[in-house]
């Protein structure tokens, strides 16, 4: 016959409480602070991303009408002042501004091109 002693309360029972309870206080404490944390990389990203996006508004000239000296109109497309293109510019009409005149400088060759003749 096996014999069995009684459980007696143990020293620790009270500490064993207190530990997980401080346990419990920690898990929360390290939620509170992951999501502050997060919500901390949100908004910095968020401001960082209005910035550039008013620094590229600002450094390519756009507004309401077009960007910089280029707007677009009903007709087409109107440049006022100097502009650079990069590539070819097709075009059914060329117009000068109020005076009527039109200059087009080059770094290379100009060539217009009506139908079979070229100039």
């Amino acid at each position: 016959m096996a014999l069995t002693l009684p459980k007696l309360p143990s020293k620790n029972a009270g500490t064993d409480k207190n530990l997980a309870e401080k346990y419990r206080r920690l898990f929360n404490d390290r939620k509170r602070i992951c999501l502050f944390t997060l919500l901390v990389f949100l908004g910095t990203l968020v401001i960082v991303n209005i910035g550039l996006t008013l620094w590229l508004i600002t450094a390519l000239r756009l507004n309401i009408h077009g960007s910089g000296p280029i707007s677009f109109k009903e007709y087409g497309l109107e440049i006022r002042g100097s502009t650079f293109s990069l590539g070819s510019i097709h075009t059914k009409q060329l117009r000068g501004g109020q005076n009527g005149k039109l200059k087009l400088f080059s770094d290379r060759d100009i060539v217009f091109k009506s139908g079979n003749s070229s100039l």
